[in-house]
């Protein structure tokens, strides 16, 4: 019980962005989870199939940046 007593604790001193960002992630994580379960790779790898050039990485402008950072700890928890 004290682990998820803990994960509550975290959870309630995000702020609202973070909270609704946490949620979202959430699901989104479980429902790409539960695909991967009950679908095949080749079913679930054939729409990124045009994805396959490495893409020209851009720089990132700092409030970019800090967004991409604050979604990367919200998604890392």
């Amino acid at each position: 019980m004290l682990p998820m007593l803990k994960k509550a604790r975290q959870f309630k001193a995000l702020n609202r962005q973070q909270q609704i960002t946490f949620v979202q992630a959430w699901f989104m994580l479980g429902w790409m989870r539960a695909a991967i379960l009950l679908t095949s790779f080749k079913r679930l790898s054939s729409p990124m199939a045009h994805h396959r050039e490495v893409p020209v990485a851009k720089t990132l402008n700092p409030e970019a940046q800090a967004e991409a950072a604050a979604i990367g700890k919200v998604v890392a928890m």
